[in-house]
């Protein structure tokens, strides 16, 4: 498949795709005669496993550490792990973070409720 069929088939973009190959986490696209990217079954395959990933939003370092050792083979599936299990960790530290936000604005929602309350009584008194 060429880019532009990659780039529909996958709805990312062509220079998403082109920065993926650039920073090592697709690997290198051959080229057909003209010189136009011809993505394999495996590209394909690779992209997919990117993507699954990024739609979980591990950053791209992060997924450049993964997809180094997922090359690598089984010998890095401990390592590979514990990289996902790292990830599992700050996004609960971020969802305390926002629990905690969201308690705080709650709060700041129940005393104005409050305040609106009295001010309507006191404008209804008049």
């Amino acid at each position: 498949m060429n880019i532009s069929e990659v780039s529909q088939k996958y709805n990312v973009s062509k220079d998403t795709l082109r920065y993926y190959e650039k920073i090592g986490l697709l690997k290198p696209i051959a080229k057909n005669k003209s010189g136009m990217r011809d993505y394999s079954l495996e590209d394909c395959i690779r992209l997919e496993e990117v993507l699954f990933y990024r739609s979980a939003d591990i950053a791209i370092d992060r997924l450049k550490m993964y997809m180094d050792l997922f090359e690598k083979g089984d010998s890095t599936l401990e390592q590979r792990r514990t990289i996902l299990v790292d990830y599992i960790v700050h996004l609960e530290e971020e969802q305390k973070g926002i629990g905690k936000s969201i308690k705080i604005i709650k709060d700041k929602i129940k005393v104005y409720d409050q305040l609106i309350e009295e001010y309507n009584k006191k404008k209804n008194k008049k």
